[in-house]
């Protein structure tokens, strides 16, 4: 069961993808990381990689996540790695009027025995994630 999200934000597709990608603002809006570590001092794009420290509920999970898609102003996809799971998100945009609109689509999967936990995963990332795009609007706002 993957999240899946939209929403029409009041920027350009170039001033949302420009959040979406500077790896020192994403604290600011996704409140339960903790620690960005990128792990290469590439520009930003497929195959940048970086470690990543969130809070889970009340557990901390640490994650690998590597660019898999990456087109300026249109789309950006991550794949997520850690020791029980494996996922894949991705934002599309899209011009609209005076804005964007935002897809944004997530879906992971246990690894191993935390296979049988791949519904209480997704079910736990769509509570914890389901204003993201608004707190992805307010940080675009602040930024401008």
């Amino acid at each position: 069961m993957a999240l899946e999200l939209n929403a029409v934000l009041p920027a350009s597709p170039d001033q949302v993808f420009s959040i979406l990608t500077d790896l020192d603002q994403t604290p600011q809006w996704m409140p339960s990381i903790q620690k960005i570590e990128r792990l290469d001092d590439r520009p930003f794009g497929v195959g940048t990689s970086w470690r990543e420290t969130r809070l889970a509920g009340r557990r901390t999970m640490e994650s690998l996540i590597h660019v898999v898609a990456c087109d300026r102003g249109s789309r950006l996809g991550l794949r997520v790695e850690s020791s029980g799971m494996e996922g894949d998100l991705e934002f599309t945009l899209h011009p609209t009027g005076p804005g964007t609109e935002v897809r944004y689509r997530a879906e992971m999967k246990g690894r191993g025995l935390m296979r049988l936990m791949t519904g209480t995963i997704n079910k736990a990332m769509a509570q914890e994630d389901a204003d993201l795009l608004q707190r992805l609007e307010k940080q675009v706002a602040k930024s401008r």
